[in-house]
């Protein structure tokens, strides 16, 4: 009955053992995933880094390119009003021209 007993014992040990061993196993999966996901979670923290540094010499490429679009209007407006301004002292030439040649 004592070996009966003592047999249920080691049996028992025997299970905890194995369970103690698939434990351990499982940990180790688990302990191998969460490296993995840390190394994840590095690569997307370094990509979204990335993204955000294209985002910003984007975003200053666009306003330069916006100061850049109004200073090319400034300079289309004046340029119109130095040809209207020189189409105005030219009509003035003519005429003055056209008044000279009759009092010649």
């Amino acid at each position: 009955e004592l070996q009966a007993e003592l047999a249920g014992v080691q049996h028992g040990r025997d299970i905890l053992r194995v369970e103690a061993v698939q434990s351990e196993h499982e940990r180790d999966v688990m302990h191998n995933e969460l490296s993995r996901l840390r190394s994840q979670l590095a690569l997307s923290q370094r990509q979204a880094s990335e993204a955000r540094q294209r985002g910003d010499h984007l975003m200053a490429t666009q306003v330069k390119a916006a100061s850049t679009s109004e200073e090319l209007s400034s300079a289309n407006e004046e340029l119109a009003g130095r040809v209207s301004d020189l189409k105005a002292e030219t009509k003035s030439l003519k005429e003055e021209t056209a008044r000279l040649k009759e009092r010649i």
